[in-house]
């Protein structure tokens, strides 16, 4: 009987830690890190949408870009599945103005960015100074869920888009 009360009282305790244990988030990479990746020569106007494409997912996710008298506007948005969880983006009158470390384009040196967990984000970005030709850079990160059969374990596939490079005229 004291065999059983004992063996019981294992099986309790390991059912309330099953049951307590903290969800656990694993990420599978898809992509390492940013690279300086495609520039784009095409010349863009008022409304344009371009695919944020990942080499191991393709699209991904869209970006749009438009503008008034006094903002450019830049919206990232996930395709779904996809979770959009971080966006940079930064604009110069030049490709080899765009910020750097070491002559390659750094993300970390963008003024624009967004961290966190949404199907969307958007950067409003003063027009002040900015000529009527300009060439700006984006790269963003994308997760989205993988199933598994553990209940507690959260395992999301993350894949990173490279830094694109375009111009945009107003």
């Amino acid at each position: 009987m004291r065999k059983l009360s004992i063996v019981m009282l294992l099986v309790i305790a390991i059912f309330l830690f099953a049951s307590c244990t903290q969800i656990k988030v694993e990420y599978e990479e898809l992509s390492e890190g940013f690279s300086e990746g495609i520039e784009y020569s095409l010349e863009s106007t008022g409304v344009c949408e371009y695919d944020l494409k990942t080499r191991s997912s393709g699209v991904v996710g869209k970006m749009k870009v438009w503008n008034d008298a006094n903002y450019l506007y830049v919206e990232f948005t996930a395709l779904a599945p996809w979770t959009l969880t971080e966006a940079y983006f930064d604009w110069a009158e030049s490709t080899a103005k765009l910020p750097r470390t070491n002559r390659v384009i750094d993300i970390n040196l963008f003024d624009y960015k967004f961290f966190g967990n949404a199907q969307s984000t958007l950067f409003t970005v003063p027009r002040a100074g900015m000529p009527s030709k300009i060439t700006f850079a984006e790269a963003a990160t994308f997760i989205k869920p993988k199933p598994t059969k553990i209940s507690w374990l959260k395992w999301y596939l993350r894949d990173r888009q490279g830094v694109c490079i375009y111009k945009y005229s107003f």
